[in-house]
Parts: C-alpha cells; sequence; structure tokens
C-alpha cells in the first residue's frame, strides 16, 4: 500500500513541476513584443538573465533598439538617456500598482546602449 501511495506521489510531483514555465529562455524578439493585453508580456520575465548575463544590447542604435524591443514604454522625462521596458507589473485588488519591474537601457549622448539593468519598485 505503501507503494502505490509513493508512486501516486512521485507522479503528482513529476506532472506539476512538468507543467511549470520554463525559468529562463533566450532572448527573442518576437516573443518579446507579445502581449496578451495592454501591459501583460508573458515571456519578458524569462528573457531577462538572457539580456543581462550576456549584454545582448550593448552597442546597439535606437533604431535597432527599438527593432528589437519595440518603443519604450519610458516613465522618466524624455530628455534623460534611460529606455524603460515593461517586464512584469501587479495591480493586487487595486487599481494602482503594488510592483513594477522595468528592464532599463541607458544610452550615450550619441544614442548607443552603453548599460543596461533591472529596476524594481515595490509600494511600501
Amino acid at each position: 500500500m505503501r507503494i502505490k501511495i509513493f508512486i501516486l506521489l512521485l507522479t503528482y510531483l513529476i506532472l506539476i513541476s512538468s507543467c511549470q514555465k520554463e525559468k529562463n529562455i533566450r532572448f527573442d524578439s518576437e516573443k518579446w513584443k507579445t502581449a496578451k493585453s495592454v501591459d501583460i508580456h508573458p515571456y519578458r520575465e524569462q528573457m531577462i538573465k538572457d539580456i543581462s548575463e550576456n549584454e545582448l544590447f550593448l552597442g546597439f542604435n535606437y533604431l535597432r533598439l527599438v527593432d528589437s524591443l519595440g518603443i519604450p514604454e519610458n516613465v522618466q522625462p524624455r530628455d534623460t538617456n534611460e529606455l524603460y521596458y515593461l517586464i512584469y507589473d501587479d495591480y493586487g485588488w487595486d487599481i494602482d500598482p503594488i510592483y513594477t519591474k522595468y528592464l532599463v537601457l541607458i544610452l550615450d549622448k550619441d544614442s548607443i546602449v552603453i548599460d543596461t539593468k533591472v529596476k524594481e519598485w515595490k509600494k511600501k
């Protein structure tokens, strides 16, 4: 009897773990631009590690960047050298966000990407 329960539990755990989303995937421009609705991008969170670790956009000019990532969702004034791309936001039970996460690309004076970072904000 114990063996049957053990086998059932093991099978259940294997099924559950195989149904989970892949944690990290390689950057794919089409997947990055995919949106389920206005602010829901199902693949961006999984691509951040590849973007950060492999410094994928360093040296890109603005036009090449927009071709790869789409138009940025800047939350900063346009005169700054930072471009923001929404990765994830959580509204909880409210109409105001309680958590946001952005990919930030820093440009030099010639509009060339010189650095990338992930910026997170959490409501206190």
